[in-house]
């Protein structure tokens, strides 16, 4: 995954098809977004909180283009936020619920070939954690849970290679005598 809106929409998509009861589109919100306005519905942000690299990157020469790839297996690990309201007068256990069932698909075969087109593997999530707001005159429901993806990171420069080599050998083992 080379392109930073891919993944955004992967993991937008992700919480849509899986997040039950569904949420209306412009009710899952990327956290990096400034200026936005929260629903006064049920919602959900995600974010990025941290990448993990697994291993060292492979390096791939080739002379023709004179070009070097870099490649890396890194996790992704997305944090996701679901909040409900009592407001409405309902029990404000939907939050609850949708992080619920995201952890249940993010253990299971479906999620992984769901992710599979945009390069994605899954490895697991946490298990949902009970972050209610309590504020003067509000009550917010929200459950949080991380959910660990696995990617390949890929990146090409060009680079100038050599074809021939000079060779000049020194003897640095022989001691002159100093008298």
């Amino acid at each position: 995954m080379n392109n930073d809106d891919d993944l955004i929409k992967s993991i937008y998509l992700f919480i849509k098809e899986f997040a039950n009861p569904q949420l209306n589109d412009d009710c899952i919100i990327f956290a990096k977004q400034n200026n936005i306005s929260l629903p006064n519905s049920d919602y959900c942000i995600f974010d990025i909180v941290d990448l993990i690299q697994h291993g060292k990157p492979v390096e791939l020469y080739d002379g023709y283009s004179e070009t070097v790839t870099i490649k890396d297996r890194s996790e992704l690990n997305v944090k996701i936020d679901f909040y409900s309201s009592l407001r409405a007068g309902g029990a404000g256990m939907s939050a609850f619920t949708r992080a619920v069932n995201i952890n249940l698909v993010s253990r299971s075969y479906l999620a992984c070939k769901f992710l599979e087109p945009f390069g994605l593997s899954l490895i697991g999530s946490t298990s949902p954690v009970d972050t209610t707001i309590v504020r003067e005159n509000n009550y917010l429901s929200r459950y949080s849970l991380t959910v660990s993806l696995l990617t390949t990171r890929e990146f090409t420069v060009n680079f100038e290679f050599f074809d021939k080599v000079q060779k000049v050998i020194k003897n640095v083992d022989v001691l002159k005598e100093l008298f």
